[in-house]
């Protein structure tokens, strides 16, 4: 268990938005946040827990955390954004070979510098 109280299976299956996201970046070259999103909609493997309107933002939950994940992102040069369109950068390829758990991990940690 990490010190946030969240189990690595959990830490997985939270991460599965921006996980999302990197695939289908590095598929497209680039995308409105819209059209990922929507397209993620689509896939309809969410949870309901997922769905659920998360408390703090009003927003859907796996919406919530998808933004949240892409400031660490962005922070660790993973992620690059540009009036609202999101691109998978060379270390952001780099850091899917990582494994969903370690590219967190990394992200947040470049967030933290």
């Amino acid at each position: 268990m990490r010190s946030n109280g969240v189990t690595g299976g959990e830490f997985q299956r939270i991460n599965n938005p921006a996980r999302f996201l990197f695939n289908r970046s590095k598929k497209t070259g680039g995308r409105p946040h819209f059209y990922l999103v929507d397209q993620k909609k689509l896939e309809d493997d969410l949870t309901d827990w997922e769905k659920e309107i998360f408390e703090r933002t009003g927003y859907v939950r796996w919406e919530s955390i998808l933004h949240f994940s892409t400031v660490d992102c962005v922070k660790a040069r993973f992620l690059r954004k540009n009036k609202g369109v999101w691109y998978l950068t060379e270390e952001g390829e780099k850091a899917m070979k990582l494994g969903p758990v370690k590219l967190l991990e990394s992200a947040m940690a470049a967030y933290r510098q």
